[in-house]
């Protein structure tokens, strides 16, 4: 049998811990946002899993993205021999040649523009009967979302059956800064206009601001997955995974040096240095060179030298290690977060960055949330 040399474990227990967490402060109802892969850790196996909590919304980009997702949750429920009442929002909405498609997966678009609108109308339209949407708009972010003079067209729009009128905050998750009430005072004023339906505004900070902000379905993505929500403020949620990665090699140093390309590391006699099979490839961002961690046995092991494409070397002189010992590149020890701060990122960006190779493992070590 294969032995892995990374592993990349996932508990879906933590996550349906932080979606139940969330669930338990507030009276909106919880959506998840699992496009890009469900933030790296698996769409299917995550939407599944918050599936079986109760979570029948979900949030994906693109069509394709809805569509993998809507087969991998009819066999799910199939195989429970239940129908699948999952709702898919697509976040991008809808261009001109995918409306076929979209409707055929039951995929619900986000409009977002005017243009999306009208591609959304002409085929209703054309099938002679309304259309399900959600309707975006612009409270102040300035990058997606209708102003207020094409809310106001697509509000006069008969062929439609808006689920939900929803906007975005920009800073949510700094609690005291001014766009927030900005926001969400324009969010209320937009509500004159789509006066019949319900309304969405919060994401994962944005729930943290309070229950004003809540409204009637809220939109969770990384607080589901472990990133902090309130980072002035100690994590709230579970951190639901870690990734290891296996020793192939310790180097006992016999003259002074330097390790890695570049030589951009000075190593003396007697350190001893481990090689591991991770780099830039497998996401491991090049950026955590000579400043990133690795831990083992709870104890903090410096990287060393360059991160290359494939291997990352450690300092390992005052630590008990062996060739096949797994050291936690992320995980308990040291969070995306942690690890984006010393990549001068964010946990977003790390955790979206983890890529193929890794062995995936998922377990369901079901614990209350804190």
């Amino acid at each position: 049998m294969l032995v892995s040399q990374c592993k990349l474990t996932i508990d879906l227990g933590a996550v349906k811990a932080n979606y139940n967490y969330l669930k338990s402060i507030s009276k909106a109802r919880i959506g998840a946002i699992v496009k890009a892969n469900a933030y790296g850790l698996g769409t299917n196996e995550i939407s599944s899993a918050l599936y079986e909590e109760g979570c029948e919304i979900f949030f994906v980009t693109q069509p394709a993205e809805g569509i993998e997702l809507r087969e991998a949750l009819k066999r799910y429920n199939a195989q429970l021999g239940k129908p699948d009442l999952s709702k898919i929002y697509v976040l991008n909405g809808i261009f001109d040649g995918e409306e076929e498609r979209a409707l055929r997966y039951d995929l619900v678009p986000i409009l977002n523009t005017l243009d999306q609108a009208q591609t959304w109308q002409r085929y209703a339209r054309k099938l002679g009967k309304k259309l399900p949407c959600l309707v975006h708009g612009d409270s102040g972010i300035n990058r997606f979302g209708m102003d207020e003079e094409d809310l106001r067209s697509v509000a006069q729009m008969q062929e439609f059956n808006v689920l939900y009128f929803m906007s975005h905050l920009a800073c949510s998750e700094e609690p005291s800064h001014e766009l927030n009430r900005y926001q969400l005072n324009k969010f209320k004023a937009y509500q004159s206009i789509f006066p019949n339906t319900q309304y969405s505004l919060a994401n994962s900070s944005g729930i943290f601001l309070g229950h004003e902000y809540h409204f009637d379905l809220l939109r969770p993505g990384m607080a589901l997955y472990g990133l902090n929500p309130t980072p002035t403020k100690p994590n709230p949620m579970q951190n639901p995974f870690a990734l290891t990665s296996r020793i192939m090699q310790i180097r006992d140093v016999k003259e002074d040096g330097f390790v890695g390309y570049g030589a951009t590391c000075k190593i003396s006699k007697g350190d001893r240095i481990a090689t591991i099979p991770i780099g830039y490839a497998d996401g491991f961002l090049r950026h955590l060179s000579n400043k990133g961690f690795a831990y083992l046995s709870g104890k903090k092991i410096p990287i060393v030298g360059r991160i290359s494409m494939d291997l990352v070397t450690l300092d390992v002189t005052n630590v008990d290690c062996k060739v096949g010992d797994y050291v936690e590149i992320i995980g308990p020890h040291c969070s995306p977060d942690e690890v984006g701060k010393l990549a001068g990122t964010t946990g977003y960006e790390i955790l979206t960055s983890l890529k193929s190779r890794y062995e995936r493992i998922y377990i369901d070590g079901s614990q209350p949330n804190k």
